[in-house]
């Protein structure tokens, strides 16, 4: 490298000469050391290993990326979590969970067959989700190995309290589960629309068409046209028995019921 500190010297040099005969030292003078700036400056940015474009880009898409995942919601019907700050919303793909830290709770079933639904558990960190997942595909997983398939749909999430550990966990507008009463989630979200011999239920009306009716046998929400079809889009919280103002025992997102219609439309064998 110091033959090159050599060689711009010498250039400049030249160039100041060649300036002072032509009458013109000062604006030569300047143009040379200019010149001999710019090549010095070049020359350090290369030997340091500067950025390159590409780097830049990559850093950019990285950042845009995970901007993209830290955003949450304020709408409770947005069924999302933020899970020590990355962000998924229900219901999402295996591979989507994955990408948000998740991967199966190797204690539990790890396995989901070609066209079965499945009820998972799920962690991250030391944060545990309950969940109901459903295979799209013909084609049998193993969710240990397997997380890139878009079909794997996961849906229909439980979260307990104590299942947490020290991980933050929030819900819409940034509510910490952990640490949330059941007067302060109905003083953060308003009302429910049902309270049931668990707890209390927030369902996303917009979605539904006619009456809801909340069925104890097997803790759904259902029109109440006769069909008794389910309607898997409603917020379940339960609390923790005992005192006046007890803390949450667990959230339940069921945000799965056009999940639900798309999988026995393509596998209608497996309608109990």
């Amino acid at each position: 490298m110091r033959i090159k500190h050599i060689g711009i010297s010498a250039i400049a040099a030249m160039l100041c000469l060649s300036a002072v005969s032509c009458g013109d030292s000062n604006s030569s003078s300047s143009t040379a050391k200019s010149a001999e700036s710019t090549s010095a400056v070049s020359e350090k940015t290369s030997e340091s290993g500067g950025t390159t474009t590409a780097e830049t880009e990559e850093d950019t898409t990285a950042s845009e990326k995970k901007s993209k995942n830290s955003e949450l919601s304020d709408n409770l019907m947005d069924f999302q979590l933020s899970v020590n700050g990355s962000v998924v919303s229900f219901p999402c793909s295996v591979k989507e969970l994955a990408e948000a830290g998740f991967e199966v709770d190797k204690s539990y079933t790890t396995k989901i067959s070609a066209g079965k639904h499945n009820y998972m558990q799920f962690i991250c960190d030391d944060v545990k989700i309950h969940a109901h997942v459903y295979n799209f595909t013909d084609n049998s997983y193993e969710l240990t190995k397997d997380t890139g398939n878009d079909d794997v749909i996961v849906s229909d999430v439980t979260v307990y309290s104590s299942e947490i550990g020290s991980s933050e966990v929030l819900l819409p507008k940034g509510l910490n589960i952990k640490d949330t009463t059941m007067k302060t989630f109905q003083d953060t979200y308003g009302m429910p629309d049902i309270e049931n011999g668990f707890g209390i239920v927030y369902y996303c009306g917009d979605h539904f068409n006619g009456d809801i009716v909340w069925n104890k046998s097997d803790s759904q929400l259902h029109h109440s046209d006769g069909d008794k079809k389910k309607c898997n889009y409603f917020v379940e919280v339960c609390p923790v028995e005992g005192g006046n103002d007890p803390k949450l025992q667990y959230v339940r997102l069921a945000s799965s019921e056009e999940v639900v219609e798309s999988f026995y439309e393509k596998y209608p064998d497996q309608k109990k």
